[in-house]
């Protein structure tokens, strides 16, 4: 008796022990389970954000092919600010100066882009591409390899040299290239007299004369305008360029 006892004894231990260790495996297993779920998410979900992929694939675009990104960039830039200056500025100035004239304003149904400068826009974009662009990558990283550290000294000398050394030669160069493609493009204007003796700019009919006057203008036309071009610059680009230059790392300061 006290042996078939311990026998019952014996097996309803095994049997206790056994569904323990079932039950504990399965709960591990399906920790183990869900542990590995839980990565495989995480894991694909990172990898099929078009967010993060896009600007993976930016950045090393950025170190692949500096300059030729940083010159797209620079050039879709450039178009879209102008356009975005086409919408909110000039587009309510035309309509205005079409409405004192008496002058009906183009139905947005007929000619939906009457507004649209094409040929401004696209001077943005190439003066971007070929000129903003690669000309401060090169600057940029002058600037980075001559003046390493991120002190004090070295990020306000960064900002003193790229204000009053370099950006008058970019600005100079930029307002150049748009006055310059205006009249191969032409979209020159010239200069007429108007009633109180002053001049006028208004669109030639002759685009071969306009051309080559306007080129030879673009000298004059400089020495009138880029001081002030270049004092409004210094108010909103000196500020953002001791941010730009402590903060921003090298290869997106050119954006």
């Amino acid at each position: 008796m006290r042996f078939l006892a311990c026998r019952r004894r014996s097996a309803g231990t095994r049997g206790r022990w056994k569904k323990s260790s079932t039950s504990g495996s399965g709960s591990g297993s399906g920790s183990s389970f869900s542990s590995q779920s839980s990565t495989s998410s995480s894991s694909g979900g990172g990898s099929t954000n078009p967010f993060s992929r896009a600007f993976q694939w930016y950045s090393t675009k950025l170190e692949t092919h500096p300059i030729i990104t940083k010159g797209l960039t620079a050039g879709f830039i450039g178009a879209l600010g102008d356009v975005s200056c086409q919408v909110f500025i000039d587009k309510p100035e035309q309509e205005r100066l079409l409405a004192e004239k008496g002058e009906p304003i183009p139905s947005s149904e007929d000619q939906p882009l009457w507004w649209w400068q094409a040929g401004r826009t696209t001077r943005f974009f190439v003066l971007g591409v070929g000129l903003v662009g690669p000309w401060c990558h090169a600057w940029f990283g002058f600037l980075a390899r001559t003046f390493p550290e991120l002190t004090v000294r070295s990020i306000v000398t960064r900002v003193a040299l790229d204000q009053f050394a370099f950006t008058p030669v970019i600005l100079s160069a930029f307002i150049s290239g748009v006055w310059t493609l205006e009249s191969l493009m032409g979209d020159a204007v010239s200069a007429s007299p108007t009633s109180d003796g002053k001049e006028q700019e208004q669109p030639a009919d002759d685009h071969s004369s306009t051309s080559t006057s306007s080129l030879a203008n673009i000298p004059q036309r400089l020495k009138e305008t880029l001081p002030d071009v270049i004092v409004a610059n210094w108010m909103l680009w000196g500020p953002v360029q001791l941010f730009n230059f402590r903060v921003v790392p090298q290869k997106y300061q050119v954006l």
